[in-house]
This record gives structure tokens, sequence and C-alpha cells, in this order.
């Protein structure tokens, strides 16, 4: 995650699954215009699990994580990112609340 941070990033971790399911967790890196730098998972048993690059996430806004999953992509996953750019969302909006 340090390595992820790095460049003043912003950087959310998102999960879906559940305990009696397989669960995923994503993280979404994004720039100051909300566009995802870099996007990964990481599934399976997590003591031998790593990151893994999701490719074609990279290049797209926040918002257009708010539609369908692109092609390939299993709903579990899209879920998890969906998840960790709500939480950059809610920073968002907590920041732009102070400002006022």
């Amino acid at each position: 995650m340090a390595e992820l941070r790095r460049g003043g990033n912003i950087t959310s971790v998102g999960m879906s699954g559940s305990n009696w399911k397989r669960k995923i967790y994503c993280v979404l890196v994004v720039d100051d215009e909300r566009n995802i730098v870099r996007a990964e998972k990481m599934s399976g048993f997590t003591v031998f699990a790593n990151l893994k690059p999701v490719e074609a996430l990279s290049g797209m806004t926040l918002r257009q994580l708010e539609g369908e999953p692109p092609a390939g992509m299993s709903n579990k996953m899209w879920a998890a990112f969906q998840n960790a750019a709500g939480f950059i969302r809610k920073r968002d909006e907590a920041d732009d609340s102070e400002d006022e």
C-alpha cells in the first residue's frame, strides 16, 4: 500500500463478499482529477494472495465506476471497486462541506 500511495495520489481499498463466500479486495489509486491511475485486486486466501493489476480500469474516471462492469469482469470484483470508489466520494463530500 505504501508503494501505491507514493506521488500524492489518493488510495482506497474496497471489499466484496462475505464470511460465507470468498472475499475480494480491490485497490484504487486516483489522481487529483479523479482519474484512475492504478487498479489492483487481491483474492484467494490472504496468506497466499498478492495484488494483481486490473488494466481494464486504468484511465477511467470514478464516475465511470457507477455503470455496468467492463466485459470479462465479475460482478463481485466490480462491487469491490465501486466500494473503494465510494470511500473516495465520501472523502470528497466531507472536504467540500468543510470548505463551505
